[in-house]
């Protein structure tokens, strides 16, 4: 299970609503115990997949498995929002779905970072201007890289995720109705929880 402390959190300086939005789903009060271990999903569950992902990226320290994890979840966003465009009546080009295969098969160790990077290359000749080519991006964008060095590999993964499940929310609300993108942003949710408490295979 992926989990940091409160006062990880509290020292990365999180948004003045969202720590005590989280405060009051813990129980915590005005002199929270900052020494308490607090999971992602718990983040999940009291302020949702944003939180969640923003304390990912800059409060825990994550393990290959949880950047595996991080990094499926991010290409199943991506591919949301691939079939949000196809449902918009835009057929992605099948080098951006290409990339989204290619990045689940590098979470799970089955190609090599080079192999990533040609994917993501592919997905950017499609047309870097086109709609799925930007949000396929969201996909490969933890591929190791000389950002990497700044960052580390982990931490951009996590980015990554963040960045595809925002991607895949603004797909739908370009051309669906408030009650679609309130479905996408339940589902980013239950799917991130069932990573996280290993119902899917990562």
């Amino acid at each position: 299970m992926i989990a940091t402390t409160l006062g990880r959190i509290r020292a990365a300086e999180p948004c003045a609503d969202g720590w005590r939005h989280l405060l009051v789903a813990l129980g915590e009060g005005g002199d929270p115990d900052l020494d308490r271990t607090v999971t992602l999903a718990e983040i999940v569950a009291s302020n949702g997949v944003e939180d969640a992902l923003w304390v990912a990226c800059h409060a825990v320290t994550l393990t290959a498995a949880d950047e595996r994890v991080l990094r499926l979840f991010a290409a199943d966003c991506a591919e949301r929002a691939l079939c949000a465009e196809r449902e918009a009546g835009r057929e992605p080009d099948a080098r951006s779905w290409a990339a989204v295969e290619a990045a689940r098969a590098y979470a799970r160790g089955e190609i090599g970072a080079e192999e990533l990077r040609a994917a993501y290359a592919a997905a950017c000749d499609a047309g870097w201007a086109a709609v799925d080519a930007a949000r396929v991006a969201a996909a490969v964008y933890a591929a190791h890289s000389a950002r990497d060095a700044a960052w580390g590999a982990a931490a951009w993964a996590a980015r990554a995720a963040a960045y595809a499940a925002s991607a895949a929310t603004a797909a739908y609300a370009a051309y669906a109705a408030a009650d679609a993108v309130c479905a996408e942003r339940d589902w980013q949710a239950a799917r991130l929880l069932a990573y996280l408490r290993g119902e899917v295979n990562a």
